[in-house]
């Protein structure tokens, strides 16, 4: 048996972030993972061939440098960094056009106009409202426990909070739709809900605001996501923790009706004097903890979770060169774009799509986004050579 304040089950990067912060608080932390590297989606590695270095799923940083943790935990300071590309994201069309987003205001107005002037000005409104403005607002959203509606109206005030709080009986395409008329536009801003895993459905319209507010905050992590792992690991370790990997959690230990421990597969037992925590799936953790331990409707939602309709599958490409799109045509600057989303032409292509999984069939129209990181970061590939990714 061994003693430690707190054990964690699970090493992805929610497990890992609160062991982190529990460390830095002065309490000594096992953190418990069945697969031979921490990270969980959080990993990078070597799939195609050798010396090509693969993010297996985390890859788009959105707004890291922002975030509580980043500034907390000092993550530089344990080998964490982040690149900024200038040119954020590209929709591309089968007609061989493009829309972008850069970093540069200007630059991204200038790209809008040439299929809508009028979508050009409302995205230079939306992004002073929510990407300059509202931006500390919307942070402390994004990080702080949920508040209710009316304590939320009255923290937020004025015309942008009522502006805000209107996309809340809205869809994501609804709220789209709402403020763009170009159908390119309108497929760029639609094409995020399949990038970040939310259904089109009421109340995703607030979605739209904080789409907008990090449009340009989409960082790459220099060297590979595993590396905002091991920072983290890191500082675990410095606070006296252990990271426990290929041991897999068979129960959570409970006595007198508090978690205990933790015991693995091999029968060792990783003691906890102050709490245990699990930052697996729920239904997961019911199970090891023992549903006896839980109120009844808490277990039989818990046996009913229904995961969500989206699937992901990942085109992973080891190349010799970075990609040439046939929309280099229409604008240059799309062979340096970061965040690249294609295969959907129209709102159409994007709902039956979505539909078409919801039902369990095979998409008729495939889109989804992806990225060639080398051109940021050439330590993704061997000398000269390039690394790629799709998510359809």
């Amino acid at each position: 048996m061994t003693a430690f304040d707190g054990v964690i089950v699970g090493a992805g990067h929610n497990s890992l972030t609160a062991g982190a912060y529990l460390s830095k608080a002065g309490l000594r932390i096992a953190v418990i993972e069945r697969n031979p590297e921490i990270g969980g989606g959080c990993t990078t590695e070597e799939v195609t061939a050798p010396g090509f270095r693969h993010n297996l799923h985390s890859n788009f940083y959105i707004g890291i440098e922002d975030a509580p943790i980043h500034q907390d935990l000092e993550l530089h300071r344990y080998g964490f960094e982040h690149i900024l590309p200038a040119i954020q994201n590209a929709a591309l069309f089968r007609d061989g056009t493009c829309v972008l987003i850069h970093r540069d205001l200007e630059k991204t107005c200038k790209s809008f106009a040439r299929f809508s002037q009028k979508d050009a000005e409302t995205f230079r409104e939306l992004y002073d409202r929510y990407g300059v403005r509202m931006r500390r607002v919307i942070n402390c959203l994004l990080y702080s426990l949920p508040l209710p509606p009316d304590e939320l109206r009255e923290r937020i005030g004025g015309e942008d909070g009522a502006e805000f709080l209107s996309y809340a009986g809205l869809s994501m395409g609804e709220a789209v739709d709402q403020h763009f008329e170009d159908e390119r536009i309108r497929v760029l801003f639609k094409l995020y809900l399949h990038a970040i895993t939310v259904e089109d459905l009421p109340g995703t319209g607030v979605f739209l605001p904080l789409v907008i507010s990090n449009s340009t905050r989409i960082s790459l992590p220099i060297g590979g996501s595993l590396n905002f792992a091991m920072a983290l690991g890191r500082i675990i370790e410095e606070g006296g923790g252990s990271l426990i990997r290929g041991k897999t959690a068979r129960r959570i230990i409970v006595k007198d009706g508090e978690a205990r421990g933790v015991e693995t597969d091999d029968g060792e037992v990783f003691e906890a004097s102050r709490f245990v925590a699990s930052g697996i799936d729920a239904p997961q953790t019911i199970r090891l903890a023992g549903e006896e331990n839980f109120p009844n409707d808490v277990v039989e939602a818990m046996r009913k979770w229904k995961w969500g309709s989206h699937t992901l599958g990942t085109l992973h490409l080891a190349l010799d060169e970075p990609p040439q799109y046939s929309a280099g045509k229409f604008d240059p600057d799309v062979n340096q774009a970061y965040n690249i989303f294609l295969g959907a032409d129209t709102s159409e292509d994007i709902r039956k799509s979505m539909s078409e999984v919801e039902e369990g069939a095979f998409p008729t129209v495939i889109n989804g986004n992806g990225a060639c990181n080398t051109l940021f970061d050439p330590t993704y590939a061997p000398d000269g050579k390039h690394v790629a990714f799709w998510w359809p």
